[in-house]
């Protein structure tokens, strides 16, 4: 089921991904967002997982011309030191 773990790791749906592909933007951005949901109630936000998370949503926004969404979650991620 997605958002569950598996093996202490919660999976990205292969869904996303084809839909994601198949320009099935509205369906993959559900997916993507109740797993990133699911991994920050489990996870802390720095984890490599929840950040992955962000970042496939964040690529999901870019790719369907969604730039405003895009940066809102970019906010979420750590910002890195120069």
């Amino acid at each position: 089921m997605l958002g569950e773990p598996l093996g202490g790791r919660i999976p990205i749906a292969p869904s996303v991904v084809l839909h994601k592909e198949q320009a099935g933007y509205d369906k993959a951005e559900k997916l993507l967002f109740e797993t990133v949901k699911s991994r920050q109630l489990k996870l802390p936000d720095q984890h490599p997982h929840t950040q992955e998370s962000i970042k496939t949503l964040i690529d999901l926004y870019d790719s369907w011309g969604k730039p405003e969404d895009a940066e809102k979650w970019r906010a979420e991620l750590p910002q890195t030191k120069m």
